[in-house]
């Protein structure tokens, strides 16, 4: 059987010890035999880690516990990372549903505020603003049932309820519920009532042009830290590959250093065999 090598340096040694080896009828060729092909088989191990960057699921598939400790150690920052990043896509779609809730909540109070509009003045007949009173009333319901919206058991809107927030490296980014009135408590089955409720519409439009400025702002503060943690992991999926290699270099440097020294065991006895031979033959 020929054996290949993919080191030139492996290449000479072998052509060395090939030339010292004696020849297979050797009563304790064996026992060299042996040790070569140990050797040789530790190194080719060592060779194959370093054509390839094992996980920690390979690693514990293969049986080797040391590797994926190894592994495992180098990993975890980088998995650290990953986690914070995918926190950070979670707090983004939060920020997107709340932009678009608002966007919706706007386009409702717009038309209420040409309702309260129309409706304040004294010139519109009783069935005109019974018309008008019934959509408002379906307005307010529906600005009702864009405030209870939910992401991921966090609401919107209530300001009653819990912040969304993620640590993103050394500080804390924040969504907090971006409040709305549902104007529940107005209505416009009278003038005054209506203009009371469009003054109040007018506030809350202004409310909510500046919940979507804050939600851009954080929004951009979020794009950023996630960028930061994308340089952070390329960095370091560069660093734990380079780490493997130089692990696996090591284990190539000590099957090469164990293939010499169980050479040179190996022809120590069969030398000392020797000896004995001649001894033999001489008594």
């Amino acid at each position: 059987m020929r054996v290949r090598f993919s080191n030139l340096h492996t290449k000479f040694a072998w052509r060395h010890f090939s030339y010292l080896m004696l020849s297979p009828n050797s009563p304790i060729y064996n026992n060299l035999s042996h040790a070569t092909g140990k050797a040789m088989l530790d190194l080719h191990r060592s060779i194959s880690k370093s054509l390839k960057v094992k996980s920690t699921e390979i690693a514990i598939a293969e049986g080797n516990s040391g590797d994926a400790s190894y592994s495992a150690r180098l990993s975890s920052l980088s998995d650290h990372r990953r986690v914070e990043a995918d926190n950070l896509q979670n707090l983004i779609s939060f920020g997107q549903m709340q932009d678009a809730g608002l966007e919706s909540v706007f386009s409702v109070m717009d038309r209420m505020g040409r309702i309260a509009g129309t409706a304040s003045s004294p010139l519109i007949s009783s069935t005109e603003r019974t018309i008008l009173t019934a959509e408002f009333d379906s307005l307010k319901a529906k600005l009702s049932e864009l405030e209870d919206l939910q992401f991921q058991g966090y609401n919107l809107f209530k300001a009653s309820e819990a912040s969304l927030s993620v640590d993103a490296g050394n500080h804390k980014i924040v969504f907090e519920p971006a409040s709305f009135d549902n104007l529940s408590a107005y209505s416009v089955s009278s003038e005054s009532n209506a203009s009371q409720a469009g003054a109040k519409i007018l506030d809350e439009l202004d409310t909510i042009t500046e919940q979507r400025g804050k939600i851009g702002a954080v929004t951009n503060q979020i794009l950023l830290s996630t960028d930061r943690l994308d340089s952070y992991f390329i960095a370091e999926q560069a660093h734990l590959a380079k780490k493997e290699k130089d692990f696996a270099s090591s284990s190539i440097d000590l099957a090469k250093k164990n293939l010499h020294s169980r050479t040179t065991t190996a022809l120590l006895v069969q030398a000392q065999g020797i000896n004995q031979n001649l001894v033999n033959q001489l008594i």
